[in-house]
């Protein structure tokens, strides 16, 4: 094992094994998670950033600690000590505890815990009907950021090392875990984009018991992130398919699901000297200066506001500096330009929070991810998803709304609902006659002006906003930037666009299949194992309204009996044949031995 030297502030270390487990009966009171020290393996060792050791047996019931983890901590610390400065490994499965059933038959060792596995999910409730769908494409899937997050074990954007999905170059997981018993759901994808099932390939999607990234209350299993994930969904593939070849008793419980239930999030955009593109497509300019409500929904209790300011004294332009956002009861989030806009600032509840460290906060209510200054994304527990991106020194906002808030969304981002006649609606519901009148938009905007904070704060499309920008804000840079985010919007909104899916097609008893995508216009050509004779089409094609082309394909054994029963009345025939054939030559050999005779007798008598 190696480690940073610079991690662990001593010169000499101590180097430990610490064990997780799960115990008690699962979904009950009783039901506990353990994280407990065990022994050590080595005292007062040079902090060299390096150690050797030999696996010993296991002892001492270690070999219930399955899954485990080391420590490296400075040896002026007694042994087991908790919350002291140390550099941990990654969970781990223990398998160096080895059992003599393992020194004497690896392969049937790992097949016993499969089976003991396999028995514990055949008693556990069934949590596959709550988890979410999985997008159609890896298009959508990176797009509908709001409900789905990179899975970091199989990254397109550190090059595709999928080791627990081959095939695959990208998967995502659902960010929020089911509401009754905390799974999760991972969806992976090929290069051609398709998504990956389990019933076609080992490398497939596969839901989760217990949510990687856990959920609230996060010290109750199957809760614990990480290690309850570890303890219900990876292990058991270790078992079941990486250390046996019985990967069937894992994906029973691990199916893939489809597509056919997804949904695409609407989004809308402000960017530029305010550019709006509402949920339903309308597209208007706005320039007021102040705080406006982007969208409410008080039916699903969101709130995002945004903030305009001056671009500089000299001219009348415009810009998105702060965008503030809450849904009942989170954390209040508030993305903002920081001086001299190098990059973007993230508040939770007016207090700065520092990203250098790591990418991801689980906050109260809201997650927010920012891996680099410009850019950040805040995800809440109902779906929805807000962009923050920062291009050439302006701020473009992006906002995504899971069909639950069809027809509860106001604001300057438009109602949501399908319909761009009513977007532009005033407070008190009244709408815009005429959309090409500034007058009347700018009306509009100015009604969304925030007078009584609920968060408190620490035209023409593509090419043409962009002119707009130039002339207006008096800036290039600007006039670039708006024509990016515009781009990107128009990106997003192909990426988002719902597609049809026939759902995973099974190949007939008996028979195979070639073809592994299930959207509109896939083909599946189906054929029969040797012996069997297809019957129904070979060919099924997955139509525009979600079923598949053709009636029922088999494959069934070929039934011979019109040439049996015609074989027997030939052979029937043929030995009704013959048996005259004898009896008669046997007549007729008779005839001549009395012929013979009598020719024979009347010869002696004449002498």
């Amino acid at each position: 094992m190696t480690w940073n030297t610079s991690l662990v502030r001593a010169e000499r270390v101590n180097i430990e094994l610490w064990g997780y487990r799960e115990t008690g009966e699962p979904y009950t009171d009783s039901w506990l998670g353990e994280w407990a020290y065990l022994y050590s393996l080595a005292k007062d060792q040079p902090n060299s950033g390096s150690f050797s050791f030999l696996p010993k047996p296991a002892e001492n019931g270690f070999s219930s600690w399955e899954l485990g983890s080391l420590r490296i901590s400075p040896s002026i610390y007694p042994d087991g000590m908790w919350n002291v400065q140390a550099a941990w490994t990654e969970d781990h499965a223990l398998a160096w505890h080895l059992e003599e059933k393992f020194r004497q038959n690896s392969t049937v060792w790992a097949l016993d815990k499969c089976v003991a596995w396999n028995q514990l999910e055949n008693e556990l409730p069934n949590f596959l009907s709550e988890i979410i769908d999985c997008p159609c494409t890896l298009a959508q899937a990176r797009a509908d950021t709001g409900r789905f997050h990179t899975d970091y074990g199989c990254d397109i954007e550190k090059g595709s090392v999928c080791t627990y999905h081959p095939g695959c170059v990208h998967c995502v997981r659902a960010i929020q875990a089911s509401p009754m018993y905390a799974a999760g759901q991972q969806c992976c994808y090929d290069n051609t984009g398709a998504q990956v099932l389990t019933a076609d390939s080992i490398g497939g999607s596969t839901p989760d018991r217990a949510h990687d990234w856990g959920s609230p209350p996060f010290k109750k299993p199957p809760r614990i992130p990480g290690q309850s994930h570890w303890v219900y969904d990876v292990l058991s593939f270790y078992y079941c398919c990486l250390w046996s070849d019985n990967c069937h008793f894992y994906f029973k419980h691990r199916p893939s699901s489809d597509c056919r239930r997804y949904k695409s999030p609407s989004s809308a955009v402000v960017f530029g000297d305010p550019h709006f593109i509402t949920f339903d497509g309308v597209s208007y300019s706005f320039n007021g200066f102040g705080e406006y409500t982007l969208v409410t929904s008080f039916a699903k209790g969101l709130t995002i506001q945004g903030r305009t300011e001056p671009v500089n004294g000299t001219v009348k332009a415009t810009q998105l500096t702060s965008v503030a956002m809450q849904e009942t009861p989170s954390d209040i989030i508030e993305v903002r330009l920081v001086s001299g806009h190098n990059g973007l600032e993230v508040l939770q509840n007016q207090k700065t929070l520092s990203f250098s460290e790591q990418s991801w906060m689980d906050l109260h209510g809201v997650y927010v991810f920012s891996p680099t200054s410009s850019n950040v994304t805040v995800m809440f527990s109902s779906g929805v998803g807000v962009e923050v991106r920062l291009r050439e020194g302006t701020m473009t906002t992006t906002v995504l709304l899971p069909e639950e808030f069809i027809d509860t969304t106001m604001g300057l981002l438009g109602k949501m609902n399908g319909d761009p006649k009513d977007d532009l609606a005033l407070t008190n519901g009244e709408l815009v006659q005429n959309r090409t009148n500034p007058e009347e938009v700018f009306n509009f905007g100015a009604g969304w002006a925030i007078s009584n904070q609920r968060l408190r704060y620490a035209r023409d499309p593509g090419s043409q906003f962009c002119r707009y920008d130039i002339l207006v804000g008096r800036s290039p840079r600007m006039g670039n930037a708006s024509k990016i985010s515009y781009q990107s919007h128009i990106s997003l909104e192909a990426d988002l666009k719902p597609v049809i899916s026939c759902g995973w097609f099974s190949p007939p008893s008996n028979g195979k299949k070639e073809g592994t995508t299930y959207l509109q216009g896939a083909k599946v050509n189906l054929f029969c194992n040797e012996g069997f004779t297809l019957t129904g089409p070979s060919l099924r094609v997955c139509q525009w309204d979600g079923v598949w082309s053709g009636g029922d394909t088999n494959c069934v054994v070929p039934n011979n009996i019109p040439g049996i029963v015609a074989g027997s009345v030939i052979g029937a025939a043929a030995l009704i044949l013959m048996i005259t054939t004898i009896v008669l030559l046997s007549r007729k050999q008779k005839q001549k031995r009395r012929d013979a005779r009598t020719e024979e007798a009347g010869t002696t008598e004449a002498f």
